[in-house]
């Protein structure tokens, strides 16, 4: 079943075809002209906040969350 979804996966990475509902952002931002581009631009920066926001909240609750992890009983 893997092999199966890999085969189908690496035929369809060749396939070019446009996300329904989703804008066209060569208009909208004209420096964005490949594939690297929206990588570097786009998914990038957006990868790198949203690690950052997710560590930041399990920081804020790891302390709380740290006995019921370790299988204590709560005073």
């Amino acid at each position: 079943m893997t092999a199966l979804l890999a085969a189908i996966s690496y035929v369809l990475a060749f396939l070019e075809f446009p996300v329904p509902l989703s804008p066209s952002f060569g208009e909208f931002l004209p420096f964005i002209k490949t594939k690297l581009d929206v990588v570097l631009f786009n998914a990038l920066p957006f990868n790198i906040l949203k690690g950052l926001v997710i560590g930041a909240i399990t920081m804020m609750i790891y302390k709380k969350l740290t006995p019921i992890l370790k299988g204590e009983t709560l005073k």
